[in-house]
């Protein structure tokens, strides 16, 4: 579907029947026009109401339809009314949401509410097409289960809470460099997801990354400090993992990695959380920058195997085996 500038664009299939009444939610900062052609060859509505807007629109017959939404004079909209008034397609009509397949965000936009696009499980193509200030809530696109790929503005610093959640076909996603924080279940259950970038991340938050199947690389910068508990819990395919320089690691952070080999920490970890590197089967070797053993919040926080080898500097090797909870891998030590 082809985008217009400054227009924001829905398409929707309407099913055989016909009669089906398809609302659009948003809301204004002040009484602009707000004009909306709904793609049907129908004469396009002009609404004038300050704050939260539910328009709505009988299309006779089944077809796929293209709703161009525009803000005539100088205004902003932001999609979706949050959690009690609905989603910006189909409103609180589960059935109409899941007719949308297409949605492009025009320069009219600076904000999409939470649970905009929640349940809009047959969006295949989400686009963000201004370039000025935007935000984007809570649970935003949860269960948008077709969504194969999503390219957020340079302006946003945070990808907030479950704003993808269980978007499980979502492959790609591309942050842009001001992105500091990935908060709690931000990307869960996106188990199609191979790749994303995180070399700008300062803090991930907990369950951001669980169950990505998919993920075989994790590359975190030097500015990234945090990992919360279960961010990456049943990343069962990570291979490579680059930690950057993360201070913590939260309980279960790693938890069942099955194909992580090795990992390096940096002369800045402190502390590893319970049960962090448990399940992680084809662990073999950890090397330790740092000669202050961190914090081992548990006996089982790193998966024991006899074929695990973690290397620490030689003078410190006695200090490691000493140390509180690492006593259960001092067969594993080696000076270097």
């Amino acid at each position: 579907m082809a985008t217009i500038k400054n227009k924001t664009m829905f398409k929707v299939v309407i099913p055989d029947g016909g009669g089906l009444v398809m609302p659009l939610v948003f809301q204004q900062d002040a009484a602009h026009h707000v004009w909306v052609d709904w793609g049907d060859k129908s004469y396009p509505d002009t609404y004038t109401y300050q704050g939260l807007v539910e328009a709505k629109h009988t299309y006779k017959a089944p077809g796929e339809y293209l709703i161009t939404m525009e803000v005539v004079d100088d205004g902003w909209l932001i999609l979706g009314g949050g959690w009690t008034g609905g989603n910006a397609v189909g409103g609180a009509d589960e059935a109409a949401a899941r007719m949308l397949i297409e949605a492009h965000v025009g320069d009219d936009v600076t904000g999409i509410a939470d649970f905009a696009f929640r349940g809009c499980e047959n969006m295949e193509v989400f686009s963000i097409i201004t370039d000025h200030e935007l935000t984007i809530g809570e649970h935003a696109f949860e269960d948008c289960a077709s969504i194969e790929e999503v390219r957020l503005p340079g302006n946003i610093s945070t990808v907030p809470n479950s704003c993808f959640y269980n978007c499980s076909s979502l492959k790609k996603v591309t942050l842009p460099g001001g992105v500091y924080e990935i908060m709690p279940n931000a990307f869960y259950g996106c188990s199609a997801l191979k790749d994303i970038q995180l070399k700008y991340v300062t803090k991930i938050d907990s369950n951001a990354f669980a169950f990505c199947r998919k993920l075989t690389k994790v590359e975190l910068g030097e500015q990234c400090f945090s990992i919360g508990d279960d961010a990456f819990n049943s990343c069962s395919n990570i291979r490579e993992l680059i930690l950057g320089n993360a201070k913590t690691i939260g309980d279960r952070a790693f938890y069942n990695a099955k194909s992580l080999a090795a990992v390096d920490f940096t002369e800045f970890i402190e502390s590893i959380g319970d049960s962090a590197f448990a399940g992680c089967t084809s662990l073999k070797k950890i090397k330790m920058a740092t000669g202050n053993p961190p914090i081992l919040m548990s006996g089982s926080s790193i998966e024991p195997n006899e074929d695990l080898k973690i290397q620490v500097p030689w003078r410190s090797v006695d200090t490691y085996k000493n140390a509180t909870n690492w006593t259960v891998l001092a067969y594993a030590f080696e000076g270097v």
